[in-house]
């Protein structure tokens, strides 16, 4: 929901199944093509220090980022609206 803590480690994985579905329509009602705006809009950039032997070598680093963005599927829930077990099928069980 809005105002949470989220950790963010590493980029976007994108599953070929689930892009097929958002492209085609088989989810939330035949969007389709519609839909195809929100499924790329630009990821935020975040900006953070490092020591040139950090960029060199390599560091794992954790940030914190207060996202104010949830699913229109789910409502931000991270599930199938209805259901308790079952991942929503447009953010992957990400709720965003």
């Amino acid at each position: 929901g809005p105002g949470q803590q989220q950790y963010w480690r590493g980029g976007a994985t994108v599953d070929p199944e689930e892009l097929f579905r958002k492209i085609f329509g088989e989810f939330a009602g035949g969007r389709g093509f519609g839909d195809l705006n929100s499924m790329f809009d630009q990821a935020p950039e975040f900006v953070m220090e490092l020591t040139f032997m950090q960029a060199a070598k390599g560091v794992n680093k954790e940030i914190t980022v207060n996202i104010d963005d949830a699913c229109p599927r789910c409502d931000g829930k991270g599930h199938e609206p209805g259901t308790k077990v079952s991942h929503c099928h447009y953010c992957n069980g990400t709720g965003m």
